[in-house]
């Protein structure tokens, strides 16, 4: 085709909402296992890229830990109500280098 135009959109290289969350996110699919955050509870042990349905208060949230590390962090900082609770994040099987 001689004259025809060609447009070429540039790819959007910016990072996404879910890339940028460092605790991880809602999720919309089924979790892997039940957690019941208890008035007794300190802390709660995932691993990375788990999905865990979280039960505090009479209420639930699935939530994905896809964190960007391992580092220890307060449970409030992704369910309000939560800050006398330190998530524990193992990392995922899935990257180490065993």
């Amino acid at each position: 085709m001689i004259g025809a135009r060609i447009t070429v959109a540039a790819a959007d290289s910016r990072p996404s909402e879910r890339e940028l969350a460092p605790h991880g996110y809602a999720a919309t699919g089924p979790a892997g296992r039940t957690v019941v955050i208890g008035p007794g509870t300190r802390w709660i042990n995932v691993t990375q890229l788990e999905t865990v349905e979280l039960r505090m208060n009479g209420k639930s949230v699935a939530w994905t830990f896809d964190t960007f590390g391992t580092r220890p962090f307060p449970l409030s900082a992704i369910v309000p109500g939560g800050r006398s609770v330190t998530v524990y994040a193992e990392e995922s099987p899935l990257y180490r280098d065993d």
